[in-house]
């Protein structure tokens, strides 16, 4: 991040590793990596400040997904509590925060399109445009939108669980915005690059795949 900053260009050869000196390489985080590098320019003040910031936004979306979830403040609060504690293993300043942020934005944007708030949907767009230059998590967004579109194509009930189908008006939006979503994807420095990542990594990166 701080290398992008001082020389306005994006990173295409290793210049970190010892063994492996100018090979070929890609910032696949390269805007999460500036934003890390922004903050630490204020020392561990600006660090401590950035994680502390993104704690409280992810927690705060909790709650509100929560909220329209359930439509009980109180439900939702009790909710957003019980997961802390997991959360918390995952609170480390890495790019991966932003993603967490991204992908709660997406899940809310869906819930209020699903409510019948249908602008709220078209936020996906250019959230996607900046999530696939911060994280590969966007993959995680993607797969959301394909789950909410399938769960309504059938009218279903079992006791307190329903499924309601989509019109035809709101298969269309969900459809145009997947296909728009997806071709923000290849706005990146390095092209369709970075939206091929997260199955790059699944296939081919047995190493760092088992490590995750």
């Amino acid at each position: 991040g701080d290398l992008i900053l001082k020389t306005h260009t994006w990173p295409t050869h290793d210049i970190y590793s010892f063994t492996a000196g100018g090979a070929p390489w890609t910032a696949y985080e390269w805007l999460g990596e500036v934003a890390m590098a922004i903050g630490e320019r204020s020392g561990l003040v600006g660090l401590s400040a950035i994680l502390m910031a993104l704690v409280a936004v992810i927690t705060i979306l909790m709650y509100y997904y929560a909220c329209l979830r359930c439509g009980n403040s109180k439900a939702a609060c009790a909710a957003t509590a019980t997961t802390l504690p997991i959360a918390g293993a995952i609170f480390t300043l890495r790019p991966q925060l932003l993603g967490y942020v991204f992908l709660l934005i997406a899940l809310i944007c869906l819930e209020r399109f699903r409510q019948g708030h249908r602008k709220a949907i078209w936020i996906l767009p250019p959230l996607f445009l900046v999530w696939v230059n911060t994280h590969g998590t966007f993959a995680f967004g993607m797969a959301m939108i394909g789950l909410y579109y399938v769960a309504g194509l059938f009218k279903f009930r079992f006791g307190g669980l329903s499924a309601e189908p989509w019109t035809q008006k709101d298969r269309l939006q969900l459809s145009l915005v997947f296909l728009i979503s997806l071709l923000a994807l290849l706005i990146t420095p390095y092209g369709s690059e970075l939206a091929a990542y997260p199955l790059q990594m699944s296939l081919m990166q047995q190493i760092g795949r088992a490590h995750v």
